[in-house]
């Protein structure tokens, strides 16, 4: 959905707050992409649910959520996997129940509906 079909989302009556946010998210993308003495800083920032990137991409997502009046979901990136066994064990990070779910939002993403977060599959053989 298109920033500019949603009725604002600070106080100042504009989306400044997404459009700085989605600017941080693109760049801490570009810095782990981009390998380097950053990498696991950015990793951290896109994959960690208790990083200061992702607490503030789920309170922007809620914001959304009230004013669209839709699920809003926060993508929390996954790039490493220890093996598939250990993938099928990965628990949500919020609540700690089973992650890995078998109704999907797309057929690459787990979705975790209760805390409106997923992370993209990436399987080392394939899930069943």
């Amino acid at each position: 959905m298109a920033v500019y079909k949603v009725p604002a989302t600070n106080e100042a009556g504009n989306h400044q707050d997404v459009l700085r946010w989605q600017d941080t998210y693109q760049a801490m993308d570009w810095l782990f992409i981009g390998t380097g003495p950053g990498e696991r800083f950015a990793h951290d920032q896109l994959s960690r649910f208790d990083s200061e990137l992702s607490a503030d991409g789920r309170e922007l997502a809620r914001k959304l959520e009230k004013k669209v009046r839709v699920p809003v979901y926060y993508y929390l990136s996954k790039h490493f996997g220890h093996s598939d066994q250990a993938e099928r064990k990965r628990k949500c990070p919020s609540c700690g129940k089973a992650w890995l779910r078998k109704e999907t939002v797309t057929r690459s993403s787990d979705n975790f509906p209760i805390r409106r977060m997923l992370s993209i599959r990436r399987p080392f053989s394939s899930y069943p």
